[in-house]
């Protein structure tokens, strides 16, 4: 089958990196690890039972790539610059996992003082519904729109006035808000609108409900240091760009 032999290997081993040989397509081999590494790419819930298809995408990939190099695609020059950018971007990951396993992350003294002074974690934990209006409109009912208070007072206004309008609303989690985010929810919850204008679309930003969810103990422990230690990582890679960038000659070249 186009020079596919699968191997019933009975424990034999590779004398070169790559485990067990479970195939061989067209005499190149496709290894225990190379399943494995796939799998562990995919999600926790995906991999229950996704070995026989991850082994046969494998081979069908590596029949396209077999394909693709007696064409002689690896001497395009496209092909040749996406081979050295995904090069440098796995070296540039692998920089990254290091210094995430490196970072040394918040103690549970550090997490629970941390928990104690924000309550949105915990017994104030929340969901706002954010409801985003765009539409368009004349300035004299952009002075009436900075009135509303709520997404029912602007339908209606809007309503009265035959203009249509596009909604979009999204769910905001008070444990993962982002500077900006907090400081918008700030300002809605104190009853103001976010109106922003581009050329004649009107955009109005509102905080439609408040949903409770407070967390117990545990829960809101857990979630807090799952955060904690993701911003914590992302603070040291951060500090390790800005350390490489102070450390390069990055000389520009002049534009033409």
């Amino acid at each position: 089958m186009l020079g596919l032999a699968l191997l019933a290997c009975g424990g034999c081993q590779k004398a070169q990196l790559g485990g067990q040989t479970l195939a061989l397509v067209n005499g190149e081999p496709i290894s225990r690890d190379d399943v494995d590494l796939e799998l562990a790419l995919l999600p926790p819930d995906q991999r229950a039972g996704a070995r026989p298809r991850v082994l046969q995408d494998l081979i069908d990939r590596k029949l396209f790539a077999q394909d693709a190099r007696a064409r002689g695609a690896e001497r395009g020059v496209t092909f040749v610059r996406l081979e050295r950018r995904w090069h440098e971007v796995l070296l540039a990951q692998s920089t990254s996992d290091i210094i995430a396993a490196r970072t040394r992350l918040a103690g549970d003294s550090q997490v629970e003082a941390w928990l104690a002074a924000h309550p949105e974690y915990g017994a104030k934990h929340c969901f706002y519904v954010i409801e985003t209006v765009k539409f368009s409109a004349p300035d004299p009912i952009v002075d009436l729109v900075t009135h509303v208070r709520d997404a029912a007072g602007l339908s209606a206004l809007l309503a009265q006035r035959n203009i249509l309008a596009a909604r979009r609303v999204e769910v905001w989690d008070s444990a993962s808000l982002t500077p900006e985010q907090a400081d918008l929810v700030t300002k809605l919850q104190a009853g103001k609108l976010k109106l922003s204008t581009l050329g004649n679309v009107r955009q109005v930003v509102m905080l439609s409900a408040v949903q409770p969810a407070p967390l117990d103990r545990e829960s809101a422990l857990a979630l807090l240091k799952a955060n904690l230690h993701q911003k914590q990582q992302m603070d040291a890679l951060a500090r390790h760009r800005m350390a490489l960038r102070a450390g390069a000659r990055i000389e520009w070249a002049p534009q033409k």
